[in-house]
């Protein structure tokens, strides 16, 4: 071996003694130190004063006998690897050592030096591999216990962060009523008595002053909306919806019926196929909205003196649903097509296509409430396909599928 070994030999018969100097030597074991103790007080004492890098151990001492001997050698040296010395018929005791922690065993008379040699270094390694062992585990404890402290602070900066959302939904719901009610209260006031200034003084008004109060009304009911599309973008932020499956074809109708006035005032042509359609997981006055806004947005991005063409269809997907809503609209440049998802994001003048920019902002949070996605394809100058897509709820297992119980006689 490449480095000095101490040996402590812990035998008290002299010419034993002399044999496995012999055998070390016969060995050609290199560098080391042989150090002799006859009785097991002078190898506990030695072991307390310096280590050795192993022990070989007769087990018939002056002063102890048997597996007294390994156990106290032992205990007073945990880390130092031992290898019994046994006398024939023995071997049933060096087995019960090796139970309890020592090395190896070797029976005195059938001892050579290449099995002598083998074992200490055998005896060496295998301690030296416990000692790794125990040192990855110990490094692996604190590494679970520090893993259970990140875990324990993560646990409760979720606990606080948990109750900082919920705070903030709180005062968004505050803020959602101060929208419906101190808001929207005195734009209605404005707006009665700017008709009334119309209605009784309108005649005896300039045109400037009869073209202020069209600018007041324009502007008290986008206002309006902008309180609605506040509202509706503030109840999406919190509260359970309730999830099942939803037919696209009943969405759609309704959908389509809500804007029965808008598709008349524009003249608007709707195409819709949506025969054969898969339901989706959904909910349904969610998707009501979210598709009322899609096409309502298809009918008014349309160039000035185009009647709007919108087309509706759904493709069935392994494990979705997507729904295309298709426009002969304005399109949408590259760069701006994520950008119109997030809320307030207008690309227009509001006198050519008036609206407060947060309808988008709904369909894309409603949807991704509901697990699904949504996205848009886009030419400038050749109309826009804006898409849904939605989660199929899973179909039942067969008849004698795995896990169903099978019927039978």
């Amino acid at each position: 071996m490449a480095d000095p070994v101490t040996i402590l030999l812990v035998e008290d018969s002299a010419a034993d003694v002399r044999l496995f100097r012999e055998m070390l030597r016969e060995a050609e074991w290199g560098e080391h130190a042989l150090v002799h103790a006859g009785r097991l007080a002078d190898a506990l004492d030695r072991l307390r004063h310096s280590p050795a890098d192993v022990v070989l151990l007769d087990l018939t001492l002056p002063d102890s006998q048997g597996l007294e001997t390994f156990l106290r050698i032992h205990q007073q040296a945990p880390g130092v690897p031992i290898v019994l010395l046994t006398g024939l018929g023995s071997e049933e005791l060096g087995t019960r050592a090796v139970q309890l922690g020592a090395q190896d065993y070797l029976v005195k008379g059938e001892i050579d030096h290449r099995l002598l040699t083998r074992a200490i270094r055998y005896a060496i390694h295998r301690k030296s591999t416990e000692r790794e062992l125990g040192r990855l585990y110990r490094e692996a404890e604190l590494a679970r216990e520090e893993l259970q402290r990140y875990a324990a602070e993560l646990e409760r900066r979720v606990a606080e962060r948990t109750a900082e959302l919920r705070d903030s939904y709180e005062r968004m719901e505050q803020f959602s009523y101060a929208v419906s009610h101190d808001l929207r209260a005195p734009l209605r006031a404005i707006r009665g008595y700017t008709e009334a200034l119309r209605e009784d003084f309108g005649d005896e008004l300039p045109e400037p002053g009869r073209e202020y109060i069209r600018r007041i009304v324009k502007a008290t009911d986008y206002m309006s909306q902008l309180c609605e599309d506040l509202l509706q973008l503030a109840h999406l932020r919190g509260g359970e919806l309730e999830i099942e499956p939803v037919s696209l074809v009943t969405v759609v109708r309704d959908a389509t019926g809500h804007l029965t006035e808008v598709v008349r005032a524009a003249g608007a042509r709707l195409d819709v196929a949506l025969d054969q359609v898969p339901p989706v997981l959904g909910s349904r006055p969610s998707l009501v909205q979210a598709v009322t806004n899609l096409l309502s947005n298809a009918i008014k991005f349309v160039p000035a003196g185009v009647p709007p063409r919108v087309r509706v269809w759904a493709e069935s997907r392994e494990h979705a649903v997507r729904l295309w809503i298709e426009d002969n609209g304005i399109g949408i440049e590259p760069h701006h097509q994520e950008r119109i998802f997030r809320g307030f994001q207008r690309l227009h003048s509001q006198d050519r296509y008036p609206g407060s920019g947060v309808g988008l902002a709904i369909v894309r949070r409603t949807v991704e409430r509901l697990n699904g996605r949504v996205g848009v394809e886009s030419t400038p100058g050749e109309g826009s396909r804006f898409w849904i897509e939605l989660p199929r709820p899973l179909a039942p297992d067969p008849p004698g599928a795995p896990g169903e119980p099978a019927s039978g006689r």
